[in-house]
């Protein structure tokens, strides 16, 4: 039988109307085990307001995160590069992932509201297959998930081949705990690389995941290298300036030009030269 009802039954059996009107039974039993005392109405009251307003702000809060959230992905990323090749629209994949990741490959694409799930107490390693080698140049990482935390660094190794024993590091990025996109440019990048890790430590404290909603790699690939080569060692297509043309020669005092008066004389002396005249017959006698 449940605690509770024998309590109830311990206290009908316990009262002066059961136990024949016995009053030393009532006054053995203590009237506070069987009637606790009711809560003062004030005191309802002011609990209930206490926890309407704690609901008001997690809504108020959760509303203006919901905000913030919808205002920072439609923020455009300012950059001069054209393809990400870290994209599965152009071919980029996950080759390998820690065991405890989750939906790794949702961070390759444009969907805001898909991510790789990790959580935060386990290191982090992931492998990812670019869909062209290309020289990185721009790593873009986005963390838009609403209580959670962001590894703060991020190992990156670039390798032309997989799988490799030997990757080459390449940078380490500081990520800020914040939800919009940051943009880490590398200084120096090593080669053409096709195949890209991330491995990062475990974080000791924060939220329990870590997740990464947006992952993008940008750079140069062989063919736009080779065409920006092309293209300095084109002559260039301007038309060269002409040089400058000598000054004119001095009129004549008179202001006319003396070849033209001489053919103007020639023309004017043939129209007046006389045409000679048929001869008459003379008048028959």
């Amino acid at each position: 039988m449940h605690i509770f009802s024998k309590l109830i039954l311990f206290c009908l059996l316990s009262s002066p109307l059961l136990a024949g009107g016995s009053a030393h039974v009532s006054e053995i039993v203590d009237s506070s085990v069987c009637l606790p005392e009711a809560p003062v109405a004030t005191d309802i009251l002011a609990l209930e307001l206490q926890e309407s307003d704690e609901e008001t702000t997690k809504l108020r809060r959760f509303h203006n995160a919901q905000q913030d959230e919808a205002f920072l992905r439609a923020m455009p990323l300012k950059h001069d590069f054209a393809i990400n090749y870290a994209s599965t629209n152009c071919g980029a994949q996950i080759l390998e992932k820690s065991k405890e990741t989750q939906h790794a490959s949702a961070m390759l694409t444009a969907q805001s509201d898909s991510y790789m799930l990790h959580p935060c107490s386990a290191p982090m390693s992931l492998t990812i297959q670019l869909c062209d080698a290309v020289l990185v140049q721009r790593i873009v990482l986005a963390n838009f998930e609403l209580f959670s935390s962001t590894f703060g660094a991020i190992r990156v190794y670039v390798s032309q081949s997989f799988p490799t024993s030997t990757w080459h590091f390449l940078e380490t990025i500081d990520v800020k705990d914040i939800r919009q996109p940051q943009q880490f440019d590398i200084a120096v990048p090593l080669f053409f690389s096709k195949y890209v890790r991330l491995e990062a430590d475990p974080l000791p404290s924060g939220e329990f995941y870590c997740p990464i909603s947006t992952l993008a790699i940008y750079g140069m690939s062989m063919i736009e290298e080779l065409n920006a080569f092309q293209q300095q060692q084109q002559p260039s297509t301007q038309i060269p300036a002409l040089p400058d043309t000598p000054a004119p020669a001095a009129a004549p005092p008179s202001g006319r030009i003396p070849g033209l008066r001489a053919v103007a004389d020639a023309l004017v002396s043939i129209f007046k030269r006389p045409t000679p005249s048929a001869a008459v017959p003379a008048a028959a006698a």
